[in-house]
């Protein structure tokens, strides 16, 4: 979107004045950039103040360009254990993108027998699940207990 054009005729360069207006330096700046007609339309809409700073321009960008195509609780409800992943590390994995999705696991009673359900559902170790499945979890710490006893029995 953004490309440098290094090589530009010295002649019609000019030199460059430390001292003028902010628009005559940011014209003699352009003369090295070849920006889409997009992406100047989009950064000519955006407030001053983010025009004139590189960190906010980039985090409005990032904001802008790169987020998730997915929402937080949709991610949170089609997440499934990668098979890199151990069972309690998926759990934490789990837990985050709960509370990323707004899902209040550690104050509902309901919410947290979904949130243990669903953890459940999408274990890949199928003996951990066995086991984990027979157990009734009072609390999350529970679960995290089971996980690390049925881990060092391995």
């Amino acid at each position: 979107m953004l490309t440098l054009r290094p090589y530009v005729n010295f002649a019609t360069l000019g030199m460059f004045d430390e001292k003028a207006s902010i628009s005559d330096r940011k014209n003699w700046w352009e003369k090295f950039t070849n920006m889409s007609v997009q992406v100047r339309d989009w950064r000519g809409q955006l407030p001053k103040h983010v025009q004139s700073s590189w960190m906010n321009l980039s985090a409005e960008f990032r904001r802008e360009y790169l987020k998730s195509r997915t929402s937080e609780p949709e991610r949170y409800f089609m997440m499934r254990q990668k098979s890199s992943e151990s069972a309690l590390d998926y759990f934490y994995h789990l837990n985050g993108a709960a509370i990323k999705a707004g899902i209040k696991y550690r104050k509902s009673k309901k919410e947290r027998e979904e949130h243990i359900k669903r953890f459940l559902k999408n274990m890949k170790d199928a003996q951990l699940k066995v086991v984990m499945r027979k157990q009734r979890f009072k609390d999350l710490e529970d679960l995290v207990y089971v996980q690390r006893c049925c881990r060092r029995r391995v």
